[in-house]
C-alpha cells in the first residue's frame, strides 16, 4: 500500500489501512426494477448508464455530457444528483439527489453500467456501490478510481477525454458486461462488505 509505504517511511510506524466497505445487502441486484425503461419513457432497447453523487466540477460532468452527445442513441445517461454542473443533452435524464440509500440502490441496479468521470476521486464509495449492484464500471484511469476497477469489472479510460470515455463505453457493451457485472458483485462481497472488511 502507497500510503502505509509513505507513512512509514516518515517515522510513523504504527499505521493500519482500514477501508471503506459497503452494505451488499442494501446494494444488491435484486433490486433491479425491470421496466425502468418504461417508466422513464425509453425504449426497450436503451443502454442505461447511471451516474450517481455531486454535479460538481471535479466530477467531469462534461466528460460524460460529450461523450453521450458522441454515442448517441440507444445509450443513455441517467444523472442522479444535485449541484451547480448538471450533465445536458438529448439523451441525458437528470434526477434530484437522493437521500436514500434503499432509493439509490434501486436506481444503480436497474441500470446497465455505472459511469464516473471524476479523476480526483480518494475512493469512490459509489463505485463500490454499483458494483455491489452487479454493474460494470466504466471509469479514469486516475485517482481512487483507478484501484477499484479493472478489465475484469469495467473499463479504465484517459482522464478528461470524452471520446476515450465514449470508446470505453461502447467497448464494455461490446463485450460481455453481464459477466463484468456479476464479477463486480463478487469482489465486492468478498472484499468489501462489511463484514469483510471489520470482521
Amino acid at each position: 500500500d502507497v500510503v502505509l509505504s509513505h507513512l512509514r517511511e516518515i517515522g510513523i510506524d504504527n499505521a493500519v489501512r482500514q477501508p471503506l466497505g459497503v452494505d451488499t445487502e442494501l446494494f444488491h441486484p435484486r433490486l433491479r426494477d425491470r421496466d425502468i425503461r418504461r417508466r422513464l419513457g425509453l425504449a426497450p432497447q436503451t443502454r442505461l448508464l447511471v451516474f450517481a453523487g455531486r454535479f460538481a466540477a471535479e466530477k467531469n460532468m462534461w466528460v460524460l455530457e460529450q461523450a453521450l452527445r458522441i454515442l448517441g442513441p440507444p445509450y443513455v445517461l441517467l444523472a442522479v444528483g444535485g449541484g451547480p454542473h448538471p450533465p445536458r443533452g438529448a439523451n441525458v435524464i437528470t434526477l434530484p439527489f437522493e437521500a436514500q440509500a434503499d432509493s439509490l440502490a434501486g436506481w444503480l441496479s436497474s441500470a446497465d453500467a455505472l459511469v464516473h468521470a471524476g479523476d480526483q476521486e480518494t475512493f469512490g464509495l459509489v463505485v463500490l456501490e454499483a458494483m455491489a449492484c452487479g454493474l460494470p464500471v466504466v471509469g479514469p484511469d486516475a485517482g481512487g478510481i483507478r484501484e477499484l476497477i479493472d478489465d475484469a469489472v469495467g473499463v479504465r479510460v484517459r482522464p478528461r477525454d470524452p471520446k476515450a470515455m465514449a470508446e470505453g463505453i461502447a467497448a464494455l457493451f461490446a463485450a460481455d458486461p453481464l459477466t463484468r457485472g456479476a464479477r463486480a458483485r463478487e469482489r465486492v462481497v468478498a472484499r468489501f462488505d462489511w463484514n469483510a472488511v471489520m470482521p
